[in-house]
């Protein structure tokens, strides 16, 4: 039996007192598996009976990364799941092999960004403060990740395992199972927009319960229960120009930020960009700000500073050096946009990291 076997094996163990996690994550894509378990090492503790917590050290072998994520089923048939994914760029598929069953669910992005390919083509996105009702678990979804944190809480719901009884009891509660029901056979795609402050913080405090070690179920289903009700007394607004690009806006937008971090030693302007593609400056900055959430400049000049430190605490390249591989030839420049960014100068990050 192999290392990853024998980890394998200590983590279905583990989980075999929960079991609808442990059919979870036997029936998630064998090469999604073959990352995680690359693991340094893996910890699984219950938290009063309520939550479970489970670490990922050293995901796919990836130095200084770690995941983790809080599970609990405060009610038969309704999951919480809060959490973490570092250092991941795709999940492609990741719903092909998942246990077949009714489920919708309601994600919420804490940090990060995320692309969700929606069932009639479009790409939709995803960034802190943007909740997505999942009425329908695509099978072939994919999901991107932008950058190296993307940080979530989710709400599922089992539709298909709620008797007649529970049923009336959520309803009484506000929790129509059947307009769910019929939102998945109607197979309605997802539904993304912005949360008011109100939900925001309701959907917060229930990610700091899941992180308690003094939690209970009864307070992560009443949690739950308000962020449900939130929802449907109209504490979301959505914008079809705000969260979605067409299959070639996409494209345009993946080949111009290629281009752009390909290149951060050379000048390229939004105006050649633009020109090369056939569209306006406006227009390349709306799409690019959709995808990235930022415009083209605002995004290069981060990108820019975020390369810069890794190469400050990776290297022993000189600053003006490192200047030149991001693109400023005036080190002086340089050095005042890092420290705005990072609250002190290239040196003494440098030697602080060092």
């Amino acid at each position: 039996m192999n290392n990853k076997d024998f980890k394998m094996e200590e983590l279905l163990e583990q989980l075999s007192a929960v079991p609808w996690i442990k059919d979870y994550i036997e029936c998630v894509p064998p090469e999604f598996l073959e990352m995680i378990f690359g693991a340094a090492g893996i910890s699984v503790r219950a938290i009063n009976g309520t939550v479970i917590e489970a670490e990922f050290k050293n995901p796919g072998g990836v130095a200084e990364k770690s995941w983790k994520y809080y599970v609990s089923e405060p009610y038969p048939g309704i999951r919480v799941m809060s959490g973490n994914i570092t250092g991941l760029v795709k999940l492609i598929g990741i719903g092909k092999k998942m246990p077949e069953g009714e489920t919708s669910v309601i994600h919420y992005c804490v940090k990060g960004r995320c692309e969700i390919l929606t069932k009639d083509g479009m790409y939709a996105f995803m960034e802190p403060g943007v909740l997505c009702l999942e009425s329908h678990k695509h099978k072939e979804k994919n999901f991107n990740f932008f950058g190296e944190d993307y940080e979530g809480v989710e709400i599922g719901f089992d539709l298909d395992k709620f008797d007649e009884e529970q049923i009336k009891y959520l309803q009484s509660l506000g929790v129509d199972i059947m307009e769910l029901k019929e939102r998945y056979e109607r197979d309605a795609d997802y539904y993304i927009g912005n949360v008011t402050e109100l939900l925001k913080a309701s959907i917060m405090e229930l990610d700091g319960l899941m992180k308690s070690d003094f939690v209970d179920n009864l307070t992560i289903f009443l949690s739950a229960l308000r962020i449900i009700n939130q929802i449907k007394t109209g504490n979301i607004q959505t914008d079809t120009n705000k969260f979605y690009l067409t299959k070639g806006q996409r494209k345009i937008v993946s080949e111009v930020h290629d281009q752009l971090v390909g290149s951060l030693d050379t000048g390229v302007t939004v105006e050649a960009l633009a020109k090369k593609y056939g569209i306006s400056p406006i227009s390349l900055n709306k799409y690019f700000s959709i995808m990235y959430g930022d415009t083209v400049h605002k995004y290069l000049q981060s990108y820019r500073m975020d390369h810069a430190a890794k190469l400050l605490t990776d290297t022993n390249k000189s600053i003006a050096d490192i200047a030149l591989d991001v693109g400023y030839e005036n080190q002086g420049k340089f050095a005042t946009l890092f420290k705005r960014i990072y609250g002190m100068s290239p040196l003494e990050y440098r030697r602080l990291k060092k």
